[in-house]
């Protein structure tokens, strides 16, 4: 994805924090057409597979001012809305909104209403004088699979899995409940989120099924995923793929300063513990307050070197021990610039349950980055002090 590509979408998704006046200066700024193919991709993204439905072509055309923009879209039973090259006259039903208004909805907490949708054909030269009212049904049908792609609303982190094809499908049954529970006050915000393994081995155009669960997950997140495989094909809108391992530490002080600072980490990399302590002992400083270092599969590596109560296959056990190693590395003192990061001072929570710990940073601890501090990129590679007004 291009870097005017990245900067349009990080504009149209902060504009839903100014409301219409922001968004109209968005709009006017990129263009109608530029705006409004990004709301159509996020969508298309959204949208429900369409349930027993006629195969149709809706006609979505989003407006601002006098200025209108129209996509074809290809409505096909258990498949997602698609574009199509077809022509504007030949669409079954069109559905029009205004820009602003679907900015709103899909990029602000979830309102549990709805844009302002509205339908300006139905089955022309046919629509409500056909006899055949199963027809009509499943016609409108059709379209709703697209209006269900038009709200910030989402299901469950199990359901978004199941529909992304997560390879995490069978471990979220256990583990979605913290998730949702623990990332709530994060869902409705402009989140960075960094996920260590993307899954799908040395094919590039396979995995990424929960970098496009985390996309959903949050309506306004940017989703970075980083593997020792290049994942490249996986990129789109709001989903950022980086080629490097958890235990270079280049690799990641770079990453940090180039796309962080992060408000969620989610190691479901290497397992192994060194890169485990690794990856934290690097990325943790970078994380904001009020964030979450989430560490997946405790189980899957033996802390036993680490601690001598741990026992393989204790996921609890493994969880302490995985605790005692990480404040012994921050006890070191990591910072180039001379600073000692306290995990027990900025932990302001450690949840563990199977197989998994949460660590919450502390909001407003003695020299952590203070919460009005932008979610902008401005890492130069040494993590800023602030010092407490004396």
């Amino acid at each position: 994805m291009t870097t005017t590509r990245t900067e349009l979408v990080e504009s149209v998704l902060r504009s839903a924090s100014g409301g219409w006046r922001r968004v109209t200066e968005v709009v006017e700024r990129w263009g109608t057409d530029a705006v409004a193919a990004v709301l159509v991709d996020e969508i298309l993204f959204r949208s429900e597979p369409a349930a027993d439905c006629a195969t149709a072509t809706v006609g979505l055309e989003l407006t601002h001012g006098s200025a209108r923009h129209t996509t074809i879209l290809d409505v096909t039973e258990r498949s997602r809305p698609a574009r199509t090259g077809a022509a504007t006259a030949d669409a079954d039903v069109r559905l029009e909104c205004s820009i602003a208004d679907l900015v709103l909805e899909l990029y602000r907490s979830d309102t549990g209403r709805g844009p302002d949708m509205r339908v300006t054909r139905f089955l022309p030269g046919e629509g409500h004088l056909s006899s055949d009212t199963e027809r009509l049904h499943r016609i409108a049908r059709a379209a709703d699979a697209v209006v269900s792609g038009c709200t910030s609303h989402s299901p469950g982190l199990a359901t978004l899995a199941l529909r992304h094809d997560s390879d995490r499908c069978s471990s979220l049954q256990l583990s979605a409940p913290h998730f949702e529970r623990h990332f709530r006050a994060l869902r409705g915000q402009e989140v960075r989120l960094l996920e260590l393994g993307i899954g799908g081995y040395e094919r590039p155009d396979q995995g990424g099924g929960s970098l496009r669960m985390w996309k959903h997950f949050f309506p306004r997140g940017q989703i970075y995923g980083v593997d020792v495989f290049d994942k490249s094909p996986l990129d789109e809108d709001r989903i950022t793929t980086l080629r490097g391992r958890q235990d270079d530490r280049e690799f990641l002080d770079r990453l940090c300063r180039d796309h962080g600072p992060f408000d969620v980490v989610i190691d479901d990399g290497s397992h192994a513990a060194g890169d485990v302590l690794t990856a934290f002992e690097h990325l943790y400083p970078r994380l904001r307050p009020g964030g979450w270092y989430v560490i997946e599969d405790l189980s899957a590596s033996s802390w036993a070197r680490h601690d001598g109560d741990a026992v393989p296959g204790d996921s609890i056990a493994a969880a302490l021990a995985l605790v005692n190693a990480l404040r012994e590395r921050m006890g070191r003192g990591l910072r180039a610039d001379g600073g000692s990061p306290d995990l027990a001072g900025s932990l302001a929570g450690l949840n563990l349950h199977h197989n998994i710990a949460f660590l919450e940073k502390g909001a407003g601890v003695a020299g952590a980055l203070p919460q009005w501090v932008s979610r902008r990129p401005f890492w130069n590679g040494v993590t800023p002090q602030v010092h407490p007004a004396r």
